[in-house]
């Protein structure tokens, strides 16, 4: 039932990885202040190619983790990062190494949302590919759902099945997503909080009963 529901949301890493590999390397290379820029510039190339070393050494994690974390507008470069630096979380080898994965995946459904209905399209794949078997680990795999639920709600695709199963899988780890998002424990709970009400809650795309289960998401931080 899991592998059937989740193959009707075309689980695939691949069209999220090739609209983002064509980006300016150059900007994310100097990311941290311009230091070592030509070996950050090399390792992503490497990366574009299809060579990803996981877990992702200092070239170039040090630039994915700060490109990640950015808040300039730059949507692209924060997309290519957040990809990466899932892609990896989704291998045996690289579960965990991250440590930041729930806030990884907020900014990649803020920036894919951003930049239009292919790059949203591309993500709800990509984040549909993550859940399954063998890829986000235990902790990871609730806020993977809850993103698959934002990018489902607005691209329209979200039926019932598709909403119950996916609210098992947030449902397994619900004390979880209390403490982190309701209760501000994430690094990026304010950003959580504030997709979650525009898109679950909010907008014209939701249903009554995802509204309401954003609303229990969102806690005590009112709607």
């Amino acid at each position: 039932m899991t592998a059937k529901v989740l193959q009707r949301l075309d689980p695939s890493e691949k069209p999220l990885f090739d609209l983002v590999r064509g980006i300016n390397l150059r900007e994310i290379a100097n990311a941290d202040y311009g230091f070592d820029a030509d070996e950050h510039e090399a390792a992503l190339s490497e990366i574009c190619e299809g060579r990803l070393t996981i877990p992702i050494p200092y070239f170039p994690g040090e630039v994915l983790e700060l490109t990640r974390w950015s808040r300039d507008g730059d949507h692209w470069n924060r997309l290519f990062a957040c990809t990466i630096l899932l892609l990896a979380e989704a291998q045996p080898e690289g579960q965990g190494f991250d440590g930041a994965a729930d806030s990884t995946i907020i900014h990649l459904v803020e920036s894919a949302l951003e930049l239009g209905e292919t790059t949203t399209a591309a993500a709800l794949r990509f984040l549909a590919w993550g859940l399954g078997p063998t890829r986000f680990d235990n902790e990871t795999r609730p806020f993977a759902a809850v993103g698959v639920l934002i990018l489902a709600v607005a691209m329209k695709t979200c039926d019932p099945e598709i909403t119950k199963y996916l609210f098992s899988v947030i449902d397994s780890q619900s004390d979880l997503l209390t403490r982190q998002i309701a209760f501000r424990q994430c690094l990026k709970a304010e950003t959580w909080l504030e997709v979650i009400r525009r898109v679950l809650v909010h907008s014209p795309q939701t249903t009554e009963e995802i509204a309401i289960y954003g609303r229990l998401l969102v806690g005590h931080n009112g709607v």
